[in-house]
């Protein structure tokens, strides 16, 4: 009777084992204020800042260490997206988030999983009393 009973349990056993998903990670894919976006830049280890406004956009000012991708040119986009390394947290902005919204979906779909986007964008961020470089 134990042993049946043994049995039994070893059999439930491998079949929970065998019916369990393996777990995945998921991305991390965040929108934050100002405040959250500047505490984040401190807190990440060598963070990326891409910013995907214009040229002209990016020398009227920008954010320490940013580095800057022009959203309107979609092949030299995809070309830095697809050169950068996917598991590096990257913080993305534009001027008030709809370039960086899309931005942010198009390195989901390239497999990026850890990457922030300021809300409101750099309007959002001289609002907030933060402060911009023209360096």
């Amino acid at each position: 009777m134990k042993t049946h009973i043994l049995k039994y349990s070893l059999l439930i056993l491998l079949f929970n084992m065998s019916c369990a998903s393996p777990s995945v990670q998921q991305p991390i894919s965040e929108r934050l204020t100002a405040d959250f976006f500047e505490q984040k830049i401190k807190d990440l280890k060598s963070p990326l800042i891409l910013d995907v406004r214009t040229p002209e956009e990016f020398e009227r000012g920008h954010l320490n260490n940013a580095k800057n991708v022009n959203y309107n040119e979609p092949l030299v986009m995809k070309q830095l997206l697809e050169s950068l390394d996917p598991n590096q947290p990257i913080l993305v902005y534009c001027a008030a988030g709809g370039r960086s919204s899309k931005t942010i979906e198009l390195m989901l779909e390239l497999g990026f999983n850890e990457v922030y986007e300021l809300t409101k964008g750099i309007n959002g961020w001289e609002a907030a009393g933060k402060p911009i470089t023209k360096d």
